[in-house]
């Protein structure tokens, strides 16, 4: 059974946690297993300094996992294992790294239900396995029936400021253009880190306004790096939790990003009527509170709207609109964007010249900046026009840069769109673009890609 999570309502004394660890080791020379619960890794390290202080009387074996992934942590300990000098207690650390890449269907836990007897014919001692809050739910999940066996869970109080200087960490390591940016597989990483801190975060003994603009800002996160891997359900359940809890906060800055990004989703799937609804709630939003930055931002996308419904002058209005207050504000990831969305009016309309030149400014701006996951769409259009000139050639080129830039980014719709492309083109599916880096394509494409921001 899962390990039921329990709001605490009073601080916890760490002392009498030491205590009780203590008591369990020094209980008998059988098998006995036993979980701490230690969140940050700083804090875990005293607090080990201080048990071994407490057992300086006593033989005590240390495993740390060294942050590596393991499949068996029997064979971790027989490594090391010395039967003519037998530990009271065997210490396991950092087993939380074997978990997160496939949390409760992670091997290690399969081995530690199947090799439970073996453990305890192995290990006469205390089996202490010092895990996050996280990992714990992860072993309750997967290992069910060696959970069984548990003496106990001894929780330490998390540590407020240290959650918080973590969060600081998170949000200073990344802003929006290189968390766009991020490979597929380090999209994966931080979700899974921010995910962590914000399971941490239910632990505090105190949930006051700091732990919950922090919350805030992690569930937005991680709904922009759900919806950039194609997780929609997953990046509309953050997204709605941010929503709220910005409504709460008062945090009007927050509440104007998130229904913008809200809108995102609907509108990718073709619901215009919501999507347009969170866009004007934003637009309101930005403007009384004077966010010119998110003003530029949600008029770009109400130009999308727009032009899905065939206003084609409306889109454009939205866009000039939008254009103009990026380069007051010397917005340049938001300017080469519009820039790009732009030159889709013109193309629509039959105007290549003019497409082109405005495509051509936002590959100038998004190169320079490193804006990948901008890039991307970009040179996705830039082939079309290409393409409608009879420059077949620099079509191709394009299309495989920007799938090349897509798979090593982790851009779902990108990938969608440029499978769909290479099926009209009449490839099989993405594997596809390697073929056409040497050969000249005969179907006429017509997918276009739009971007939002």
């Amino acid at each position: 059974m899962a390990r039921k999570r329990q709001q605490q309502t009073k601080k916890i004394d760490n002392d009498s946690v030491l205590d009780q660890i203590e008591r369990v080791v020094r209980w008998g020379d059988e098998f006995r297993l036993a979980f701490v619960k230690c969140n940050h890794s700083a804090q875990q390290e005293t607090l080990r300094r201080s048990l071994l202080e407490r057992l300086s009387d006593q033989r005590v074996l240390e495993i740390p996992l060294e942050k590596k992934p393991i499949v068996s942590l029997l064979d971790e300990i027989r490594l090391l294992w010395n039967p003519e000098q037998p530990p009271v207690a065997v210490c396991v650390y950092e087993l939380e790294y074997s978990l997160r890449e496939q949390g409760q269907n992670s091997p290690v836990l399969g081995r530690l239900n199947h090799d439970r007897d073996l453990l305890r014919q192995a290990i006469p001692a205390a089996l202490l396995i010092w895990l996050p809050d996280f990992a714990l739910d992860y072993v309750a999940r997967g290992a069910p029936d060696f959970w069984a066996w548990r003496s106990g869970v001894y929780e330490f109080e998390t540590d407020s400021a240290l959650w918080q200087s973590e969060c600081v960490t998170v949000f200073g390591d990344h802003d929006a253009i290189s968390l766009g940016s991020l490979s597929w597989e380090d999209k994966k990483k931080e979700i899974a880190r921010l995910e962590e801190l914000l399971r941490t975060s239910q632990a505090l003994t105190r949930q006051d306004t700091q732990v919950k603009q922090a919350n805030c800002r992690l569930l937005h996160q991680l709904g922009f790096l759900y919806d950039s891997l194609g997780k929609q359900d997953e990046a509309l359940d953050r997204y709605q939790e941010s929503l709220k809890l910005a409504k709460t906060l008062g945090n009007r800055p927050g509440e104007g990003t998130t229904l913008n990004n809200l809108s995102q989703i609907y509108k990718a799937r073709g619901d215009y009527d919501t999507a347009l609804r969170y866009l004007e709630e934003s637009l309101a939003i930005r403007r009384a509170i004077g966010d010119r930055a998110g003003e530029g931002k949600t008029l770009n996308n109400l130009s999308q709207i727009y032009d899905a419904r065939g206003d084609h002058e409306a889109a454009l209005r939205y866009l000039e609109e939008s254009l103009a207050i990026r380069r007051a504000i010397g917005d340049r990831a938001g300017e080469g964007t519009t820039l790009n969305n732009l030159s889709l009016i013109y193309q629509a309309r039959g105007n290549y010249d003019t497409a082109l030149r405005y495509l051509e400014e936002s590959l100038i701006i998004q190169r320079a900046i490193g804006d990948r996951a901008g890039l991307c769409p970009t040179l996705f259009n830039t082939g079309h026009i290409y393409w409608q000139k009879n420059e077949h050639q620099q079509a191709v080129a394009c299309w495989i840069e920007a799938y090349q830039i897509a798979k090593e980014v982790g851009l779902a719709e990108a990938l969608t769109n440029l499978e769909r492309l290479a099926k009209k083109m009449g490839g099989d599916g993405l594997e596809y673009w390697e073929q056409l880096a040497r050969s000249t394509p005969d179907t006429q494409p017509q997918t276009k890609q739009r971007r939002a921001g």
